[in-house]
């Protein structure tokens, strides 16, 4: 009996083994059939594999998000190209940029109230969510692109700096760009538009400003 409780003790307390980083790139076309691309995260409970499937280099790749305490596997999502991955500083959240070296960046949040699924805030994509939330702020224009990044953590969010460009008028025409901050909660996936200057003032923070 002994010997079995010691070992389960030392499972639960089982960590990932490998450099850790609070901040993952992944990239498609370095991948190898050699050995999953393997991140552990900042306090080793958690480590992301990217496996190659099906025919290499047409099926993409699956992200899989491992337990290490338990070796239990989530898929979080398929790779297309390239992702930047953050981590919350608790470890309860996982936000993806997809395609980061686009200007149309698709935007996911995993959670782990959510089970570690994507959230989809009343039920539509993230990406609607936060273009429906500025949109509501510069008009139903032509949105050019969307370029969000990373601002800050907070304890009930994670903040982005959303670069986008719309047409003035709300078909075509000339463009302008804007500089938006985005709060989206961690565990639903609410949005909410922060005021004016919130970005610089409260996070330090600015947008890449693509025009």
């Amino acid at each position: 009996m002994l010997p079995a409780l010691i070992a389960l003790a030392a499972a639960t307390h089982a960590q990932c083994a490998g450099p850790t980083a609070a901040y993952t790139y992944l990239e498609r076309g370095v991948l190898t059939t050699v050995a999953p691309k393997v991140a552990v995260s900042p306090s080793r409970a958690w480590r992301i594999e990217v496996h190659l499937t099906g025919v290499t280099g047409i099926d993409p790749p699956l992200v899989v998000l491992w337990r290490c305490a338990s070796e239990r596997a989530t898929t979080l999502f398929s790779l297309r190209a390239a992702a930047e991955l953050f981590w919350s500083p608790d470890e309860r959240t996982l936000f993806v940029l997809d395609e980061p070296s686009t200007v149309w960046r698709e935007v996911r949040l995993f959670s782990a109230a959510q089970g570690w699924r994507a959230v989809h805030p009343h039920g539509v994509k993230l990406d609607e969510a936060i273009q429906r939330a500025f949109h509501a702020q510069i008009g139903q224009h032509a949105v050019l692109w969307y370029y969000p990044s990373v601002a800050a953590w907070t304890r009930r969010d994670v903040v982005l700096a959303v670069d986008t460009a719309a047409t003035i008028a709300p078909e075509t025409g000339p463009a302008r760009g804007y500089c938006i901050g985005v709060a989206v909660d961690r565990e639903t996936g609410a949005v909410r538009v922060l005021p004016s200057g919130t970005l610089a003032k409260q996070y330090h923070a600015r947008c890449e400003k693509l025009l």
